[in-house]
């Protein structure tokens, strides 16, 4: 059974019945119903097997033409010209069109660390893959049928790589989409108590003591003081701030 792929370039091996009564095999042809010749190709003799030949070049396999036949041609035993048409008409396979998935359409990345978005094809045709980010091309390759898998790597996770992206995989046979919105997480809050160390103070005096936070978001602050294992109680004290507050 022979199968044409159509946008798929090919190679098309003929496997000759009876050697005695060819010399040599030139060329194939595919005609369609009306005899006009749609691909002609030259053809070699393979060197590990005398029963066949094969086109030396790829090529494209008819797309406007439903039905098609294959003519060998080439010289007899007996120095002849002779030809030889398929029995049966053949007609080029359309492939489905390729399908895109992803694993979550939403995800939450930690800032200030790489990370790759993917997503998986099935495809039986090369594809052409282009990433966008907020409707903006970023990125774009060629890839084979057998790779199920792409990766786009989000170099810095700022906030500025939040945002839509898209991954668009396209073959002859069509195209299909999906998507990742990506959330990029806020740093956690950098504190820093002053005075660094120890403190010591005499009774009955107020002393302060700073602890300056840097934070991207509202947060909230709990001081806690531990007592000596001999005092009964501890106390605590949870306070809530806007960002940058100290």
């Amino acid at each position: 059974m022979i199968f044409f792929v159509i946008g798929t370039s090919t190679y098309l091996t003929i496997e000759i019945s009876n050697k005695d009564d060819i010399q040599n095999a030139q060329q194939t042809e595919l005609i369609d119903l009306y005899g006009n010749i749609l691909v002609n190709q030259k053809l070699q003799l393979n060197t590990n097997n005398s029963l066949l030949y094969s086109t030396i070049e790829k090529f494209q396999p008819p797309v406007k033409n439903f039905f098609f036949y294959i003519r060998l041609t080439g010289i007899d035993n007996n120095g002849y010209h002779f030809q030889r048409l398929s029995s049966t008409a053949l007609t080029s396979y359309i492939r489905l069109k390729s399908i895109v998935n992803v694993d979550y359409n939403s995800i939450q990345i930690k800032s200030n660390q790489l990370y790759n978005i993917q997503c998986y094809m099935q495809s039986q045709l090369p594809y052409y893959v282009q990433w966008f980010k907020n409707a903006q091309l970023i990125s774009q390759n060629d890839y084979p049928s057998h790779l199920t898998t792409v990766k786009y790597l989000i170099k810095l996770t700022e906030i500025n790589a939040e945002g839509l992206y898209i991954c668009n995989v396209t073959s002859t046979s069509g195209y299909d989409i999906d998507e990742i919105n990506v959330d990029i997480l806020a740093p956690p809050p950098i504190i820093q108590i002053l005075p660094t160390k120890e403190l010591f103070t005499l009774i009955n005096i107020t002393i302060s003591i700073k602890c300056l936070v840097q934070s991207t978001k509202d947060y909230n602050l709990i001081w806690k003081q531990e007592l000596p294992s001999s005092s009964l109680s501890t106390g605590n004290a949870l306070t809530h701030f806007s960002p940058y507050a100290f």
